[in-house]
């Protein structure tokens, strides 16, 4: 083809501008030829309303997320993007949604679920679930999912160090508790060998070694009650963590099992948004056996 064809072929096209809707048509028979031969497929939508501060962290030193400049919702809707990412987080949606027999078998994969699954910011506070599969339980199960893992990733973020000291006290509460009680004996055994009269009456080697074994006894005792102190303070953390969590990612609309079909129309445009926003559009599972 030399280039005289080709110029006439360009000045042809640029002529008749009813043929640059050629190729748009041509784009969307394509889309909505796909979208038909997929199958409509159930879609669950679950909804969360997202907190930057708690009157739980106003009152203590918990701290309140720190969204930047960005919407708690945004901020949220792309940390739960970034963790559908990785293998740990997936793995842990199949197992809060009961189909982990299903992904060991080979029924499922992490990466389906991934594409099964889209989550967007609605406004500055609500965030967005949503699953779509061939079957409407497992959308509603993967959808509640997606849900219970992330609030477990928020509880272990804020909880791990205190989770951490809670276990380190504890370890060593017993061998404080086993110091102090062998020191209370050594007192006593000292006080049955050695009878006599007050501790100032005493010979003063008497006097000397009591006055020892009773400073083991109270230092014993002072870092009993200290390990005690902090292993509730960390115990206490815990739980306001925990607290702090749900009352800061609170789920407005609980994911329910769709009663029909998603149609079709709307599932084209759903899925031209998520592959705009996402940069893939979700596909559809069928149920695992």
């Amino acid at each position: 083809m030399n280039k005289r064809v080709v110029r006439r072929l360009l000045d042809t096209f640029f002529r008749h501008r009813w043929l640059y809707l050629l190729p748009v048509a041509l784009f969307m028979l394509v889309g909505a030829s796909q979208v038909v031969a997929s199958g409509s497929g159930y879609l669950s939508v679950g909804v969360m309303d997202v907190a930057k501060d708690t009157l739980l962290s106003d009152l203590t030193s918990i701290r309140g997320e720190n969204f930047g400049f960005e919407t708690p919702a945004a901020a949220t809707a792309k940390t739960m993007n970034g963790l559908l990412g990785t293998d740990n987080f997936l793995t842990a949606i199949a197992k809060s949604a009961g189909v982990t027999g299903a992904l060991k078998r080979g029924e499922l994969s992490t990466l389906a679920i991934k594409q099964a699954i889209t989550v967007t910011p609605d406004g500055d506070n609500l965030v967005k679930i949503a699953a779509h599969t061939n079957n409407p339980e497992l959308s509603a199960r993967l959808a509640k999912g997606t849900i219970d893992s992330f609030t477990n990733y928020l509880v272990a973020a804020d909880v791990g160090e205190s989770k951490a000291a809670e276990q380190f006290f504890n370890d060593q509460l017993a061998a404080y508790q086993s110091q102090l009680e062998q020191a209370q004996t050594a007192l006593r055994e000292y006080a049955t060998t050695h009878p006599g009269g007050p501790q100032d009456l005493r010979p003063l080697d008497e006097q000397v070694e009591i006055e020892r074994l009773k400073s083991a006894v109270q230092q014993a005792q002072e870092t009993f009650s200290n390990a005690q102190q902090k292993s509730d303070e960390a115990r206490l953390a815990t739980e306001q963590s925990v607290r702090d969590v749900s009352q800061r990612v609170r789920v407005i609309d609980e994911p329910e099992v769709p009663f029909g079909p998603e149609p079709r129309l709307k599932k084209a445009v759903r899925r031209f948004l998520c592959s705009k926003l996402t940069g893939f559009a979700p596909s559809s599972l069928r149920a695992p056996h």
